[in-house]
């Protein structure tokens, strides 16, 4: 299995949706939550996705449909 570190950005509406419980149903991905910060109106996320290249690849354009923006992550975003 592949991983990958993300950080998604969000806001408005989206703060009050489960995207990430339907990220993993729709694309096969299992995510794992390093961080988040989330306040009324935006917030973002650290997490590793795990699944192979393909479902890797649907999560990130998933998101992106959904309104999030994800970016690549790095280590020292992840908790110590």
């Amino acid at each position: 299995m592949a991983r990958q570190l993300v950080t998604a950005y969000f806001e408005g509406e989206l703060v009050k949706e489960p995207i990430i419980c339907e990220l993993g149903r729709e694309c096969d991905v299992i995510p794992n939550i390093f961080r988040a910060d989330v306040q009324a109106e935006e917030g973002w996320i650290v997490l590793e996705l795990e699944g192979s290249e393909i479902a890797l690849q649907e999560a990130m354009e998933y998101l992106r449909l959904r309104g999030v923006r994800p970016e690549p992550a790095k280590e020292e975003d992840l908790p110590a």
